[in-house]
């Protein structure tokens, strides 16, 4: 099995009649404002479209996606994600709605890793730059 799409995007939909997959708005730079040393959940689209390689029986496996700060640090939560391919199927998607915590400027690194054969993987990176917003004062700060 080889991965043969993995993105990052702010939405996704999926067709209920012809099972087509749209992507809005693929990340990987992007600027928040957010007040000094706030912590902001960034949330996404995860979506992961693997497929076969020499492989002709049925394919049972679980990708684990992890998210590493740009400190090297892991964030967030790992997130498990089975594969299930009977022979007929040549391909599988996967689509999971993630959120992760976000407080620095950087390259976050997300990690998306078959769990039976680690060189099954594919690694995105996001670069965040968080841009300072004003703080409004409180009514006692009004001058007159």
């Amino acid at each position: 099995m080889i991965i043969e799409h993995f993105i990052l995007s702010n939405n996704s939909s999926i067709d209920m009649n012809s099972n087509s997959l749209s992507i809005f708005g693929i990340l990987d730079d992007m600027q928040i404002q957010a007040p000094p040393g706030m912590t902001l959940n960034l949330n996404f689209h995860a979506i992961l479209v693997v497929k076969r390689d020499q492989e002709t029986g049925p394919i049972n496996t679980t990708f684990k996606m992890s998210v590493s700060a740009p400190n090297g640090t892991k964030i967030g939560q790992d997130i498990q994600m089975p594969v299930q391919m009977q022979p007929a199927h040549r391909r599988a998607r996967l689509r999971v709605v993630a959120e992760i915590p976000v407080n620095q400027s950087g390259h976050y690194t997300v990690r998306m890793v078959d769990q039976q054969n680690e060189k099954i993987s594919r690694e995105v990176s996001l670069h965040i730059q968080i841009l300072p917003a004003a703080v409004p004062s409180g009514p006692g700060n009004l001058t007159q």
